[in-house]
């Protein structure tokens, strides 16, 4: 399967890589910020956006780098307890 997103081209150390990476993202976030623009969002509103949702990401990885580790949870599972119910209380 062909990679879509090469990797870095210089070592991850080199002060280099950083750019790298931004003249990679240039295009692509160009042309996602030009679709929400062309669909009638303003511009100032789509670059904001864009920023939060990025920075909101940034935080939620610096707190836990893979998710994917976590035990499971339920959404909304109030007292639920693995699966099953916890008793009612009367």
């Amino acid at each position: 399967m062909q990679q879509l997103i090469p990797p870095p081209s210089r070592p991850l150390s080199d002060v280099d890589t950083q750019l790298e990476c931004e003249e990679m993202l240039d295009n692509p976030v160009r042309g996602f910020i030009e679709a929400f623009v062309q669909a009638g969002w303003p511009p100032t509103v789509v670059y904001k956006a864009v920023k939060n949702v990025v920075d909101h990401q940034a935080i939620a990885y610096a707190e836990d780098p893979d998710p994917a580790d976590d035990a499971p949870t339920i959404e909304g599972a109030g007292d639920t307890v693995v699966g099953r119910r916890a008793p009612e209380m009367e």
